[in-house]
């Protein structure tokens, strides 16, 4: 029984040293994922910001052609707005001239709604 004794510590000692061994390259790959994983990360972190920038560029560049569009658009349809508004105006009082200074054209005097008195 004595002669036993001593070899208990020593297996002990050896499984304690194993163990170690086997946390310590626990570790390590712990380590090492960690690395790959933030690695990873910081890869989408990129590709996430350059998306964005593609995105921002590509909305101001559709947002710049509309304006471009638009502005196109704009003046012709003023334009058209000024000259009917500006003819309806002409039309008018040239109209109720003509009317109050008896000289009105037979094809007028058809066209008013109202009738009117022939010369």
């Amino acid at each position: 029984m004595v002669v036993f004794k001593p070899q208990i510590p020593s297996q002990q000692q050896q499984q304690q040293s194993q163990q170690q061994q086997q946390q310590q390259h626990l570790q390590q790959q712990q380590q090492q994922l960690q690395q790959q994983q933030q690695q990873q990360q910081q890869q989408l972190q990129h590709q996430q910001i350059q998306q964005q920038q593609q995105l921002q560029h590509q909305q101001q560049l559709q947002q710049q052609q509309l304006q471009q569009q638009l502005q196109h658009q704009q003046p012709q349809q003023q334009q058209q707005m000024v000259g009917s508004a500006m003819g309806s105006f002409v039309q008018a009082p040239g109209r109720s001239q003509m009317l109050s200074q008896g000289k009105v054209p037979s094809q007028t005097m058809g066209n008013m709604s109202g009738g009117g008195f022939q010369p």
